[in-house]
């Protein structure tokens, strides 16, 4: 990645494979490699995550980048999960600059289909090569199938631009839309996966208190 001639052949190659995708109805045109390197933390006890946790790809244009998360690709027989923070990463390139590193970050009922009803929607600062969060206190309700998207109608380019790792994920099916075939956006989910007994039992504590 370090050579200028090998990253402009896969620019090239990356923007070709881009242009043939579209999701929600915008196509999506912009990506360029980054040269590898690791992201603090990682997939973790607590933390949802299809991401390796390496940075490879940086992502902009178009409005909306999401991933469709599965509870039971974490925990088998969860229905429900009960998400205190969303995370993601970010980098800002200055050969491609942001014009405002505002974005929303928005969790929707659905599964691989697409999403669905709109389950939250929160304002939140991207910073560059750092964790950034979507914190919800109460934790958030969700249901075994979700998705995270960031939304970013408030740029005039798709910026902040969101980072991406390489190749499949652990599951080998496509969790990251649109050019999900590339790699995993590194967006996770921290919470706490409830099972059907779990949930009654939470739901019984938040009617006592």
């Amino acid at each position: 990645m370090g050579n200028r001639s090998i990253s402009s052949v896969l620019l090239s190659a990356t923007l070709a494979l881009a242009a043939a995708h579209a999701w929600g109805g915008a196509a999506f045109s912009s990506v360029s490699p980054v040269d590898p390197f690791p992201v603090e933390g990682g997939p973790t006890d607590g933390v949802f995550a299809y991401d390796d946790g390496s940075a490879f790809w940086l992502i902009w244009d178009g409005t909306s980048r999401g991933v469709w998360f599965d509870l039971e690709d974490f925990v088998p027989g969860a229905c429900a999960a009960e998400v205190d923070s969303l995370e993601f990463w970010f980098y800002h390139n200055s050969s491609f600059p942001w014009d405002t590193a505002s974005f929303l970050a928005e969790v929707y009922s659905g599964d691989e289909g697409g999403p669905a009803t709109l389950i939250a929607q929160v304002s939140v600062p991207a910073e560059h090569y750092a964790p950034c969060y979507a914190v919800f206190d109460p934790p958030l309700e969700v249901p075994v199938d979700f998705w995270v998207v960031v939304n970013t109608e408030m740029s005039g380019g798709g910026w902040p631009s969101l980072l991406m790792d390489d190749g499949p994920n652990f599951t080998g099916a496509q969790h990251s839309f649109p050019l999900g075939d590339m790699g995993d956006y590194l967006i996770r989910v921290r919470g706490d996966a409830l099972s059907g007994l779990s949930r009654s039992t939470w739901g019984r504590l938040k009617t006592l208190f």
